[in-house]
């Protein structure tokens, strides 16, 4: 979970190229660095070192490995990247005055039903089939969330950041936790299925993220993620 402003994405925390064990964790539960050598996977972050400007101290504990997952080298690099790019964009355009977002791993059931992963290094680390996000974002008295699940492979670059939008439900009912249940008794949450391949904005409610900004081509950073059919007030 993490908490995206302004303020924490201002500051001068450099960003570590050593990661680290969580030593919180039994040692038999935990992933080392030589796991991902010669795997082919990269240490992907969940919580983005981007984020964390702020403070030296919790930008060094985005690198303990209990932050990291095995991802694809090109989701990495590119369209992840580019998503948590979008993301802070949010803030720092003055869009939302704050983003709060939970970002994980999910293990999916392939179109056989068979729930499929690869594992790598001495510790057996799982490699997810997918990732997902959950953003909720604020101004003044408004709130406004989506849910996005990622495959963790390769895919056109031009894929629209919409097309990855899934009911919150759904991201729950698959890593049986429970987001922001607070929000339940007061906002209709978006019902599309995971392969429904037409998602146009004019249907989604009017509380999710998509309807208030441009839920395009990541790849741009989101230099101009305003709506540009959302009316003017």
């Amino acid at each position: 979970y993490e908490r995206v402003t302004k303020a924490t994405l201002t500051g001068s925390a450099k960003r570590k190229t050593n990661f680290v064990q969580d030593r919180t964790i039994p040692e038999a539960f935990r992933s080392s660095t030589s796991d991902y050598t010669g795997s082919g996977f990269d240490r992907g972050h969940l919580v983005p070192a981007a984020d964390l400007k702020h403070s030296q101290r919790e930008m060094n504990s985005s690198f303990i490995l209990s932050n990291i997952c095995p991802q694809h080298p090109w989701l990495n690099r590119n369209y992840w990247s580019w998503f948590e790019s979008f993301i802070r964009q949010l803030v720092l355009n003055s869009i939302f005055e704050e983003v709060h977002v939970v970002t994980g791993p999910l293990f999916l059931p392939n179109d056989e039903g068979w729930v499929k992963y690869k594992v790598i290094g001495n510790n057996n680390v799982a490699v997810p089939t997918h990732f997902y996000k959950i953003v909720v974002a604020q101004k003044a008295n408004e709130v406004f969330q989506g849910g996005f699940l990622i495959p963790n492979s390769t895919f056109p670059e031009g894929r629209a950041l919409i097309d990855f939008v899934v009911p919150i439900e759904t991201i729950e009912q698959h890593s049986g936790h429970k987001f922001f249940p607070f929000l339940k008794d007061n906002f209709q949450f978006l019902r599309l299925h995971p392969n429904e391949k037409q998602r146009q904005r004019k249907s989604l409610p009017e509380k999710h993220l998509c309807s208030e900004v441009e839920c395009g081509l990541v790849k741009e950073r989101a230099t101009n993620i305003l709506n540009p059919t959302r009316k003017k007030t």
